[in-house]
């Protein structure tokens, strides 16, 4: 696996780890936390790092953290921001033979390029700096263990497997005592992920806390609240009177959450979807109760934000299709169901094709040809999109070469490929989308990559490095739906971009509303001025085409020219060398 310079300079000590427990790589701050010079750990065994009388234990629950967190991001279809991390604390050696606790968070990443899976492990000293853990009592590192081991590090409240070990007592005493009634509570956040993509993970983990803080005084002293992973809560409602009182809780819990959340200097309203189980007493163990309480704040989010469901046993869940759903999209990637159409990007003043957008469709044996809209949302929720992202790129990549092979050298055109939010922010994005586009024999100076406007409002640096990069590889960078966002000449002015594409909400109307023209006018201006070629989207009347073109757009592309077309239509528009008709396709 390929990753950034930066995970060996980071400040954290991070190993990427295989399933048997080898250290694949280990950065410097790794090394440093058990006083081994640079260079020496990398391919040895995680035991080497053990005391003897714990290896063996240690290991097995390495293992055991492997299995759990794979088989809760498959279930739950998480993404590498949805939580699929597990934090615990163990005894280590460091060179000078000392036994030093640290805190340590196992998360798995999934396979690329036909590569197994490997974990992330990341390490803490739990006292001290420098790397080096303080000198604490044995009693002492028992209780930090025991702290880590079953509370969220970034919360302080109980995690998922402290609070499955209070139900089950709950479940115990509710079958020795008639009396005696409990209710669990699963609660998510809604538009979390907004958040996150908007303003970074740091605002995403300082509005966990803020939400945990507000709902804490909603409950009482018996209750039990936990976080589960990622933006995902859980409360134990011990010793209910009745399903009256429960409703108060959820509903008090619900006024907590409407007033806004001061986040990064910017007001946040966040509500949460909370589905409820209140007859506890018929379950067989703790884990069906918290998963009858998830399906049913899965009804509660389908229905819309800011509810709560109760669990009702009659009535057929929606999340079997869901994940049916997304079994048959990894499926797709592997049966060459994912297939690409290309809608032609031209000039203005001559019609001649210099461009291609590649476009994703899904023929779904089933359903027939989807459009994106019917299945890139499902990607984004359930953690696909960025393989799906990058099994595009390798699809489009192909397609560039084979155009070129049947098109013959005459065609001049490159090929746009949009990229998601969330697969740009990837750690190691760069390389991998830098190798498959190399790797391919495809020219880098074929590739055009889209990102939207809302993607340069996070992490400025991090995204400006990436786009370097990008540029360096002689990739061209592509601003989609320009106009829609926040962009000023300012902001732009950080950016390696060659285009800006005039969002069609603008297009549609340029010819016939004098907002839209002005609009369209001062992007246009803005374009030439830094230097970046201007594409108009959405042109379907030849009167909006005279108008842009009045304008100083140059190139444009739209249902007036062709509808996106399969490739070997395409190839045909390509092999004529020729100006497109109107309504081409």
């Amino acid at each position: 696996m390929r990753y950034r310079a930066s995970f060996m300079d980071a400040v954290a000590g991070m190993a990427l780890l295989d399933a048997g427990g080898r250290l694949l790589a280990v950065n410097r701050a790794f090394e440093a936390a058990f006083g081994y010079p640079d260079g020496v750990l990398a391919g040895t065994d995680l035991r080497d790092l053990l005391p003897p009388d714990v290896a063996g234990q240690a290991l097995r629950e390495f293992g055991g953290l492997w299995l759990s967190v794979s088989a809760i991001r498959a279930a739950a279809g998480m993404g590498e921001a949805a939580g699929a991390t597990v934090e615990t604390a163990w005894p280590f050696l460091r060179a000078d033979g000392e036994k030093r606790w640290m805190q340590q968070s196992l998360r798995i990443l999934p396979g690329e390029a036909g590569h197994p899976p490997c974990a992330l492990l990341q390490v803490t000293p739990l006292e001290g700096g420098n790397g080096r853990a303080g000198r604490d009592p044995a009693t002492r590192d028992e209780e930090r263990m025991t702290q880590t081991a079953f509370h969220d590090v970034l919360t302080g409240l109980p995690n998922r497997v402290l609070l499955l070990d209070r139900v089950e007592s709950a479940l115990k005493r509710a079958r020795r005592h008639d009396h005696y009634r409990f209710a669990v509570l699963f609660l998510d956040i809604d538009r979390f992920k907004v958040v996150n993509e908007s303003l970074g993970h740091r605002a995403g983990d300082e509005l966990l806390r803020l939400f945990s803080d507000r709902v804490l005084p909603c409950l009482r002293e018996v209750d039990t609240p936990a976080r589960c992973g990622g933006d995902e809560f859980a409360v134990l409602l011990d010793d209910v009177e009745d399903t009256a009182e429960v409703g108060t809780i959820v509903e008090r819990i619900q006024d907590a959450l409407r007033t806004p959340f001061p986040v990064h200097d910017t007001e946040v309203y966040m509500a949460a979807s909370i589905g409820v189980v209140v007859r506890a007493r018929q379950y067989a163990s703790a884990e069906d109760i918290l998963r009858d309480a998830d399906l049913a704040m899965f009804r509660a989010k389908e229905s819309g934000k800011g509810r709560y469901e109760l669990f009702d046993e009659d009535v057929p869940s929606a999340v079997p299709d869901k994940l049916r759903r997304e079994n048959e999209l990894r499926r797709a990637m592997e049966r060459g169901e994912i297939e690409l159409y290309f809608q032609p990007v031209v000039s203005l003043r001559t019609a001649r094709i210099t461009g291609l957008e590649a476009l994703v469709r899904w023929n779904h044996p089933d359903l027939g040809l989807l459009s994106p809209s019917e299945f890139i949302p499902l990607a984004e929720e359930s953690g696909l999109i960025y393989h799906l992202d990058r099994h595009v790129l390798e699809l489009g990549c192909a397609s560039v070469r084979a155009l070129r092979e049947r098109a013959g050298p005459a065609a001049e055109f490159a090929l746009n490929l949009n990229i998601s939010a969330r697969s740009f922010r990837r750690w190691n994005m760069v390389e991998s989308y830098s190798s498959v586009i190399l790797e391919s024999g495809c020219n880098p100076l074929d590739v055009r990559l889209e990102i939207t406007e809302s993607l340069l409002l996070t992490g400025v640096d991090a995204v400006t490095d990436k786009l370097w990069k990008f540029k360096e590889l002689g990739v061209s960078l592509v601003l989609d739906d320009f106009g829609t966002g926040y962009s000023s000449l300012n902001y732009l002015r950080q950016f390696p971009m060659d285009m800006i594409k005039v969002d069609k909400s603008f297009t549609s109307r340029v010819h016939e509303e004098k907002a839209a023209y002005g609009i369209v006018q001062s992007i246009v201006s803005l374009g030439r001025g830094l230097g970046l070629g201007v594409v108009a989207e959405g042109i379907e009347q030849s009167e909006q085409a005279e108008v842009l073109l009045e304008l100083g757009c140059l190139y444009g592309q739209g249902f007036l020219y062709s509808r996106p077309l399969p490739f070997e239509r395409t190839v045909k528009l390509l092999e004529r060398h020729c100006s497109l008709p109107l309504s081409a396709g």
